[in-house]
């Protein structure tokens, strides 16, 4: 995440965050923050990560148009401080 969407959002390098979207939860994923990334984007490895979550339940069993594959790059969700402690 970029530290200004951080900042405004009242979350710090480090922390745990919860992912929310309508298709469900990933919580505790260690925040991190880079002026790499465009403030309006978020971005998480897909896959099966034990200690993260598994991010692939943001996505539909459908296809894009473009290129015959999972919407991963157009996945709106909600960062939030976790519930959860370590």
């Amino acid at each position: 995440m970029h530290p200004d969407t951080a900042k405004h959002l009242g979350l710090r390098h480090g922390q745990l965050v919860d992912t929310e979207s309508r298709h469900g939860v990933v919580r505790a994923v260690e925040l991190l923050l880079t002026d790499d990334i465009d403030p309006r984007v978020v971005w998480t490895s897909d896959g099966w990560w034990l200690h993260d979550g598994n991010m692939n339940i943001f996505t539909q069993d459908r296809h894009t148009a473009f290129g015959h594959t999972p919407g991963f790059n157009s996945v709106l969700v909600r960062i939030v401080e976790s519930s959860q402690t370590e």
